[in-house]
């Protein structure tokens, strides 16, 4: 059998199967209609493609092990739900004037009274 990339190591036959593999376009077969990875869940919804096209034999593995390393960085760059930062707004009276009523001095506020979390 004449071979066809000295490099490669691959007849003919091979060479021509592997050439179609490596330049068929799956981008729609992958990402479908998404344009951005905003969600955990979309990440997740591109690796299970690219795992069924992996064992179809339309991915090289080694085409898929980086495709995975993007999906996992795209992963640690998507927030995950629960990890917003509390707003803290601090209402705080101002001094008292002489047309408010002056408190008791036996009700102290609470803290509560002070400061109220948003989340």
């Amino acid at each position: 059998m004449p071979v066809s990339d000295l490099h490669a190591g691959l007849c003919a036959h091979h060479f021509r199967e592997r050439l179609v593999r490596e330049e068929a376009d799956l981008s729609t077969a992958l990402v479908g209609e998404l344009k951005k990875f905003e969600t955990a869940g979309e990440v997740n919804d591109v690796l299970s493609r690219l795992l069924i096209l992996v064992s179809q034999d339309r991915v090289s593995p080694r085409r898929a092990a980086v495709m995975a390393y993007i999906c996992n960085l795209l992963l640690r760059s998507v927030p995950k739900p629960g990890n917003e930062v509390p707003e803290i707004i601090v209402d705080m009276p101002g001094p008292e004037t002489a047309e408010e009523p002056r408190q008791e001095e036996s009700q102290q506020p609470s803290p509560s009274d002070y400061f109220r979390v948003k989340t």
